[in-house]
């Protein structure tokens, strides 16, 4: 009775289980009890058969043994070799050793093992059967009966019938025959001996290692994250890990322009259906590394993919719910060839691999649409996003890296964005650039108290941040833990060319700049603390993406989604008996493709104006609270056509009772007086030179487009 077979081993029950056992492992109608030992469920991407078969090899031995954290492949003694032969193979490790009793089998490198004589793996570790054990990928081996095999996290053995193998983790012992499984490591070991019904003693040697037997592995075997200095081929390998383990939720996809080195610039996207954009689900991302010799970001978000994945396969409540509402986008090195130069030369300069590889600090290498802003508020024209439009010429030609960004922000429709950098510890919120000018000036955005409230969210949940009592990191310097740990950009120094105030000024999205640590580039060995100490900020401001209002703007009549419609809202929060807020918050979004929006907001009460082209405005008022972890309040707008002008006209001349040759004065303009566009000939261009025209054009497009 052939119960399985792949093309990773296979396993031929009917001579190696006695008479009866099949009754005992599968009686009528046996439904399988949830074990109460270690899970060995995670099945991964098997098939049917396999996750059967393997479910019913963990339940039904460890039952029939009475040692429910013993799994097993049988052996025969060595007198039953010549019939071992016909029953078929046993295959072994993962490292693609294979082993046929009494006969010779071969590995896809060529390597063989014979049963009674001896086994090989790819490693170059050998070990005779009934004297050694074979040995995993990391060339560790331990004598059969005398020592069990040790894992690869720093040769720790264990006596079988004693100890068993410790594990990286912290060195957790067991006695043989009862539990002594390690719960990530992948420890292998012998068990002495077991006496089946109606067979002899029989030695049964534990070969759980291979990926055909990776079933009957604890969940988290090989997935432990290793905390280190990923090099940028390290960097990919662990993001291709993420997504080989959690696939369902993740995708691993380049920007459109690698760096000028030709390093792909990698992003890991982590949602409940990766590959596309959700209708309401807001769309997130992380960006670090954008500076090259500031690297702590750059492992946070390789420990943060890896947190996500794990929390995803074990169950966790909160990421799950996370991950079906969000699309989340990681982008761990924007700057590899910076981070390659400050590798090679130590670490520790302060400058050196700061720009990329054509000397150029990518934080200020992006349009200077702060400048447009500033120009459009000087002429009282209240209008300050998507303000690609009205970019004619840059005073340079953008960087790979940057030009990447770009395009990925433009043709996505982000919400919330936070930026890693190093050197300080601080959370730093727009504007980046001062209006007059000058180097250190507060710089009110329409969003400052929003702004704030996300700047905080991370400071307050990092145990260092906003602590008031911390010295700074260079004595002498200011602490920004007597601000709460945050700063507005331009009050700390102004910068030209930022990415986080790009960000706010030609799309959707709100990003703040997060300056996680002193030492720009720490010891490994320090990367744990600091991803202790960020983790809960990390994920706190994730889920400030939903915060707000969300919705739909929609057609009256046809129920279409109303993709560019803009979106204004006032604050009217009642500030006591007598009196409420009137403050219009001056920075619109828009809707997206399918008609959905979200607009971040603290909570108060809101007026929400929606307008578009060929439709009359809609207003509706909301409370926004913000409970936490959940998704932000919803209000949709349904839009009624607007009647064109000679609708008008005609409506009037029949009310008026006047015919058709009376005629009727009507405003054929903008349905909205409150807010005056610019033209594009009212804006003076920036004193420059032109950027490609093809290149300009196609960034254009992108913003009229908006996502």
């Amino acid at each position: 009775m052939d119960l399985f077979k792949s093309r990773h081993y296979s396993i031929y029950f009917k001579d190696l289980i006695p008479n009866g056992l099949f009754s005992h492992i599968h009686p009528p109608n046996h439904q399988f009890a949830k074990p109460t030992h270690k899970s060995y469920t995670n099945y991964g991407r098997r098939s049917t058969a396999e996750n059967a078969i393997s479910h019913l090899l963990v339940h039904a031995v460890a039952d029939w043994f009475d040692a429910s954290s013993v799994l097993t492949i049988f052996s025969v003694p060595k007198s039953c070799d010549h019939q071992a032969a016909k029953r078929g193979p046993i295959w072994a490790d993962r490292c693609g050793v294979t082993s046929v009793v009494g006969q010779v089998r071969c590995d896809k490198r060529g390597m063989t093992g014979v049963v009674g004589q001896m086994c090989c793996g790819r490693c170059g570790g050998t070990g005779v059967v009934g004297q050694q054990a074979c040995c995993d990928r990391c060339v560790v081996t331990g004598v059969v009966g005398q020592q069990a095999c040790c894992d690869r996290c720093g040769g720790t053995t264990g006596v079988v019938g004693q100890q068993a193998c410790c594990d990286r983790c912290g060195g957790t012992t067991g006695v043989l025959l009862q539990v002594w499984w390690d719960n990530r490591c992948g420890v292998t070991g012998v068990v002495t001996e077991l006496k089946m019904m109606t067979w002899a003693a029989v030695v049964v040697v534990v070969a759980v290692v291979g990926r055909g037997m990776s079933s009957l592995i604890p969940a988290n075997d090989t997935n432990q994250f290793e905390w280190k200095h990923h090099n940028n081929d390290d960097l990919e390998a662990e993001l291709r890990r993420v997504v080989d383990r959690c696939g369902e939720v993740a995708r691993l996809y380049a920007l459109s322009e690698p760096s000028v080195r030709n390093v792909p610039l990698w992003v890991l996207e982590m949602s409940d259906n990766p590959g596309q954009h959700e209708m309401l689900e807001p769309e997130f991302k992380y960006v670090a590394n954008m500076h090259g010799n500031e690297v702590v970001g750059r492992e946070l978000l390789l420990g943060l993919a890896d947190h996500l994945c794990e929390g995803w396969r074990k169950g966790d409540q909160d990421i799950h719910n996370l991950l079906t509402s969000t699309r989340i986008h990681l982008l761990p090195s924007m700057n590899p060839d910076g981070w390659q130069l400050a590798t090679d030369t130590g670490g520790r300069a302060y400058l050196t691999g700061r720009m990329n590889n054509n000397s150029v600090d990518l934080n200020r290498d992006f349009p200077d649409l702060d400048r447009i802003m500033y120009s459009n508020e000087a002429r009282h024209v209240q209008h300050n996003n998507h303000l690609m439009e009205q970019l004619r010429q840059f005073n340079h030609q953008p960087q790979p890296e940057t030009l990447a960004i770009m395009k990925w922000i433009m043709n996505t429709p982000f919400v919330l964005s936070a930026n890693f950098h190093g050197g300080d510890l601080v959370a730093n919120y727009p504007y980046d650039s001062s209006r007059s000018g000058a180097y250190h000036e507060y710089a009110h955005s329409p969003d400052d108290e929003t702004f704030r409230h996300l700047a905080r969210v991370y400071a307050s949940n990092h145990p260092r941040m906003s602590d008031p009592t911390r010295p700074p990191c260079v004595p002498g310097d200011y602490s920004f833990g007597h601000d709460g740990g945050v700063t507005n950009g331009a009050a700390w120094y102004s910068v030209e060319g930022g990415m986080q105030d790009f960000n706010y000024l030609s799309s959707n999205a709100l990003e703040v700049t997060l300056e996680v640590g002193c030492d720009k580039y720490p010891p490994a060995s320090a990367l744990p603390k600091e991803w202790k100490d960020n983790k809960e900020a990390m994920m706190e401001y994730l889920w400030q993406v939903h915060t707000g209002v969300k919705g739909v703007v929609r057609d009256s009549l046809t129920g279409q989604g109303i993709p560019g419609a803009t979106i204004h809202v006032k604050n009217v929060t009642r500030i006591n008996d007598t009196h409420v807020r009137d403050d219009h918050l001056n920075h619109d979004v828009t809707s997206v493709r399918d008609g959905d929006y979200w607009r971040l907001l603290t909570p108060g009460d809101y007026e929400i104006t929606t307008t578009a082209e060929g439709y009359l405005p809609l207003t509706h008022t909301v409370t926004v609270t913000n409970p936490s972890h959940s998704e932000a309040i919803r209000r949709d707008f349904d839009l009624a056509q607007a009647p064109t002008p000679a609708e008008l006209q005609q409506k009037a001349m029949e009310e008026a009772g006047v015919g058709a040759a009376g005629g009727v004065a009507t405003r054929g303009g903008d349905m909205t007086d409150d807010y005056q566009y610019p033209q594009n000939d009212d804006v003076s261009p920036i004193d420059s030179i032109p950027l490609e025209e093809a290149l300009l054009g196609r960034l254009r497009g992108l913003g009229r487009f908006r996502y």
